[in-house]
């Protein structure tokens, strides 16, 4: 045997060297976390998820709002039908007068509320009536309240 020389040791002192480099390679027990790594690709999921749902619930907001606001025009319209079939003729005056005539004969319970901000309309005009909103135009039965029309 030419050159270094093997040394002898002891397994106490393997087993020692053995756990020295465990102690250096791993971490204790009680120090656990997340690698930097893992943080990113959560974050990077997270902002997709995100991405894709925020701009569905923004539409959904507009169209909850449109659907009420077609649910009270067609409120409004039922109230006028009913009305001249009692009356043979519509309420007269403004939009707020014809409402509350409508709320104090109980044809409604109360007056309608355009849920984006805006006003309703009433026209009546050679016996139809037309019920519109200022945000979102006439909705649903746009051919009018007319009980002469089959």
């Amino acid at each position: 045997m030419h050159g270094k020389r093997e040394r002898q040791i002891s397994p106490f002192q393997r087993r020692q060297r053995g756990q020295e480099r465990q102690r250096f390679i791993s971490y204790p027990a009680n120090d656990r976390g997340f690698t930097l790594l893992e943080l990113m690709v959560s974050v990077f999921i997270i902002s997709v998820l995100m991405a894709i749902a925020i701009p569905n619930l923004r539409g959904s907001g507009e169209k909850a709002q449109k659907a009420a606001c077609e649910s009270d025009q067609r409120l409004i319209r039922t109230a006028l039908d009913s009305y001249w079939v009692e009356n043979h003729s519509y309420p007269t005056g403004t939009t707020d007068e014809i409402v509350n005539t409508l709320v104090s004969d109980k044809y409604l319970q109360a007056k309608p509320k355009e849920p984006s901000g805006g006003q309703f309309s009433v026209i009546i005009s050679n016996d139809t009536a037309q019920v519109s909103c200022s945000v979102h135009g006439e909705l649903g039965d746009t051919d009018g309240v007319s009980p002469t029309t089959p």
